[in-house]
């Protein structure tokens, strides 16, 4: 490697750099306080040897700050995908990470607890990257890598606080400071050693040798005594004011940032949403507003029938109580095809991207799913060995909040007609699992089961009846008394309370269904939701948590129907061949005439209808990305564009952001702010120009600003005046802009701009301190000056 002249490159100093940086990030990956911590060392690891090669290289420093933030751009989105786990496309994990992060932040903002470590994570990335990137960069460019030293000292000492080494005593702390140390001495020396080369005194090759070795046995005595001596805490009063302010004051940081690492691993559990293989009636409860989740279809309207979002379903009760005995598991890769014995007619494929807001182990999958776009656990029923049917979509690590992942469903599409004719020739894994009745079976409930359908035939029509009188006889509650003691759950509901929730309602016309002779089963997940035509999606609430009963008909599958009160009611497509009466769907008003174009309009004749796979999916799924892609891009080109501005208007003034904004604005004809007409003018000045300027500015600063029209020599004198320690650098800077402004000797930049930095120094200390006697009723140092000046 050619190494450009004038850099800082040493081996030893390097080696200290890193190992600091690996032990930092290591330490903080030790703690397990989430997963992919291993990502911060990988991070730190790169960006330290992204910093050192820039700072070695020739590229001067606006180049070299561009390609580190472009190196920035690429390399951390690349690496926090990486959260993201299993076989999931990139524009689905970079969307789902983007999610993550602002709905995080969002809670932090609003003070909430986080649920989320992915906000956590992107900081520590972050942090260490910025830190080894700009570190390694000032370490073999100019010498000074302590900016980084100090935070990443920061860094390890709240990780030992937050998570004591009790075991291995402080191990990575003690090498920290060591190598700290080593790096300290070797860039005092080599630093020394600059300076006596150019001052022509020989050193021996023995001393840099030294110096490090020193280094090395003063921070093993240092580490051995701190280890040892306990009384050094000890010595602070318990009870002392100071002591007392500290602890309140950290306190109070704590506190703040508390909602921050909530989500990370210790006593707080993360919630998620699950169901479990039993599932009681229970009493009902007020649900909020909150959203659960939002999920954009491919298809976006369907004539009557409202979609479904379901997370289980349940094939067994007894005693108020679902339950599956449903165990057979199989994994399945992403986007790959479930692969299914059974084969139904007047289904359609359609697509769903979720985007939940909240951590889910269960996804949400409609109907019959075909592919996911996550790597998932199927939980099926089987017939000789052969799937038939998915129960549960399961996924294992959980989906967390903000992220999103899509499903296929054959959705079903059937007409009214189509279930008359469906028949009553039910498979026989069907009959073995979907008409089973608890043991003691209530013959008040048979006997109003073959009351409501008493002259009637047909399984759908029957379906019909009793999901009609269900929703006409029974009031929605959304929550119930205690059942009385002994008492069966569904007879008190239907004959004594007459009031009832979806659990009730869905349990109420299975039981009527199986006692009939009719498959049915108990499916728990959330109604539609609120169609939200700006975000093209349906927004599911809490509220819209919800219980349904699926029937099952021989070449359709399992249907849909809806008994529950509160719910919109199904309106099928009567189809061809289906009579007035039978068309109805339950607890619709209007009579439906043979021939109603409205309702015969099935999901294939939509013309508002996305096909999944289509060009518009295809084209709606690749603009979703693009947007997620356009908007990171647009949050990081914003810094870019006014880095380029300002490195631009170094070279040519006339390109500088203000002078450009202000050109744009006296185009258009409006006015132009004082403070960008300022920062114009300012960016046209030369060098020495821009230090003289800065001479009103401290008088501004004292409290006695310069007079209008005042000569720079006037002004001068006056600051002189005002602040008599500063008449030494206050000269040099006349001198230096005299020289530039009326001589055709040059100037030199560099003492000026050292004149004007310590003439800062002494201007902020005289202010302070005149604000300090001014509290303290004590007035001096200008308040004196002018008071002499006047009499």
């Amino acid at each position: 490697m050619k190494i450009a002249p004038n850099r800082w490159w040493d081996w030893t100093a390097v080696l200290c750099f890193l190992a600091a940086l690996i032990t930092v990030s290591y330490r903080l990956s030790d703690t397990k306080w989430t997963e992919n911590l291993n990502l911060v060392t990988s991070l730190a690891i790169l960006g330290a040897v992204t910093g050192l090669l820039l700072g070695v290289s020739r590229f001067q420093r606006w180049v070299a700050t561009l390609i580190g933030l472009g190196y920035t751009i690429v390399i951390l989105p690349w690496q926090l995908i990486k959260i993201i786990p299993g076989e999931v496309a990139f524009a689905e994990k970079l969307t789902s990470l983007g999610s993550r992060l602002w709905i995080s932040f969002n809670q932090f903002l609003r003070n909430q607890p986080l649920t989320d470590s992915a906000l956590f994570l992107a900081n520590m990335a972050l942090l260490f990257w910025l830190a080894a990137m700009v570190g390694g960069y000032s370490l073999t460019r100019h010498g000074k890598p302590w900016l980084s030293m100090i935070i990443s000292g920061i860094a390890i000492v709240i990780i030992d606080i937050y998570h004591p080494a009790v075991g291995n005593r402080g191990i990575a702390m003690a090498l920290y400071i060591i190598l700290m140390l080593v790096l300290v001495t070797r860039m005092h020396f080599l630093h020394r050693k600059r300076e006596w080369d150019g001052e022509d005194v020989s050193v021996d090759t023995d001393t840099g040798f030294s110096w490090s070795r020193g280094a090395l046995i003063t921070a093993f005595v240092l580490v051995i005594l701190a280890w040892n001596v306990n009384a050094v805490v000890k010595a602070v009063n318990p009870n002392a004011p100071e002591r007392h302010r500290g602890v309140t004051l950290w306190n109070d940081i704590r506190l703040r940032f508390e909602n921050v690492v909530r989500p990370l691993r210790g006593t707080t559990v993360v919630p998620r949403e699950y169901f479990g293989d039993q599932f009681s009636l229970g009493q009902g409860s007020q649900l909020s507003d909150s959203q659960v989740f939002a999920v954009d279809p491919t298809i976006t309207g369907r004539i009557g029938v409202p979609y479904y979002w379901r997370v289980r379903s349940y094939d067994r009760y007894e005693n108020g109580r679902w339950s599956t005995s449903i165990n057979n598991e199989t994994p399945l890769a992403t986007n790959i095809a479930v692969v299914s014995s059974e084969r139904y007619t007047s289904r359609i494929n359609i697509g769903f991207k979720f985007r939940p807001e909240r951590n889910l182990s269960m996804l949400y999958a409609p109907s019959i799913p075909l592919t996911v776009s996550r790597p998932v656990t199927l939980m099926y029923d089987e017939n000789v060995g052969k799937l038939v049917d998915v129960t549960v979509v399961s996924v294992d690590p959980m989906v967390r909040a903000g992220e999103t992942y899509e499903v296929v469903s054959m959705i079903a599409a059937p007409t009214v007609a189509q279930l008359r004719e469906a028949g009553v020739e039910y498979p026989e894994w069907v009959t073995n699992k979907y008409l089973q009745l608890p043991v003691e079976m209530p013959a008040s409930i048979s006997n109003l089961a073959l009351e409501i359908t008493s002259g009637i035939e047909n399984p759908y029509d029957k379906v019909v009846a009793v999901t009609n009188w269900l929703r006409e006889n029974i009031e929605y509650s959304q929550i119930l008394p205690q059942v009385p003691q002994g008492a069966d759950p569904i007879e008190w509901m239907l004959f004594e309370q007459k009031q009832a929730f979806c659990n009730y309602y869905a349990t109420a016309e299975i039981l009527m269904l199986r006692i009939l002779g009719i498959p049915a089963r108990w499916v728990v997940g959330y109604a539609q939701g609120e169609y939200d035509p700006n975000a093209r999606a349906y927004i599911v609430r809490e509220r819209d948590s919800h219980a349904w009963p699926e029937v099952f008909f021989p070449e359709y599958g399992w249907v849909e129907f809806e008994p529950t009160a509160s719910q919109a009611t199904i309106n099928r497509p009567s189809g061809a061949g289906s009579n007035t009466t039978g068309g109805q769907q339950p607890g619709a008003s209007a009579q439906i005439d043979e021939g109603d174009t409205a309702l015969d309009r099935t999901v294939e004749d939509d013309p508002n209808a996305e096909r999944f796979g289509s060009q518009n999916g295809l084209a709606a799924n690749g603009w979703a990305a693009l947007r997620v892609i356009a908007a990171i891009g647009a949050v990081l080109f914003i810094p870019l564009f006014a880095l380029l501005m300002y490195l631009l208007g170094r070279r040519n003034p006339n390109h500088a952001l203000p002078v450009v904004i202000e050109k744009t604005l006296r185009k258009r004809g409006m006015k132009v702010p004082a403070w960008l007409g300022l920062w114009s003018r300012f960016t046209h000045l030369s060098p020495i120009e821009r230090i003289f300027i800065q001479v009103s500015w401290q008088l501004k600063l004292l409290r006695n600003p310069a007079r209008t029209g005042s000569t720079p020599l006037e002004q001068i004198t006056q600051l002189v005046d005002t602040l008599p320690s500063g008449a030494l650098p206050a000269r040099t800077v006349l001198e230096e802009y005299q020289k530039a402004a009326y001589s055709p000797y040059p100037s030199d930049y560099q003492a000026a701009q050292d004149a004007a930095k310590a003439l800062w120094k002494l201007a902020i200390r005289n202010r302070l301190s005149t604000a300090g006697d001014w509290i303290t009723g004590s007035h001096r140092s200008i308040e004196n000056a002018r008071f002499t000046r006047s009499r």
